[in-house]
């Protein structure tokens, strides 16, 4: 396959903690361990994504994540972070689907050398 779909691999990580590397709109190459389905800081208010919005993460086939990294280069207790602390951190990133080079995680290794080839299961 040349691409992943967004809600493939949303599945594949099953809101756990996995690693991928994707060339970046700016041409970049780009490793970031990340995660799915991070909502425990997300605003309580918040309506959640449009319709729209949602059509938009499909048409152009992005995954949201939160990248640990930032969390982590944050030095804030992460235990007791306040959603006011995790909004002035911005650890949420979308990743192109189509772009994506390789993606470990959850027992399954994925990778392929360029865009243009397959994504095939590594050894």
């Amino acid at each position: 396959m040349k691409t992943v779909k967004n809600s493939v691999l949303k599945e594949f990580a099953g809101g756990k903690i996995f690693s991928t590397k994707f060339v970046k709109k700016n041409g970049d190459i780009r490793v970031m361990v990340c995660r799915t389905g991070v909502s425990k800081y997300i605003n309580p208010e918040s309506k959640g994504l449009s319709e729209k919005q949602e059509e938009a993460l499909d048409k152009y086939n992005l995954l949201t994540v939160i990248d640990n990294q930032v969390l982590i280069n944050s030095g804030l207790n992460l235990n007791n972070l306040t959603s006011e602390e995790l909004k002035s951190l911005k650890p949420y990133r979308r990743i192109s689907c189509d772009r994506i080079l390789e993606i470990k995680g959850n027992g399954l290794h994925w990778k392929r050398e360029s865009l243009d080839e397959e994504l095939q299961i590594a050894n």
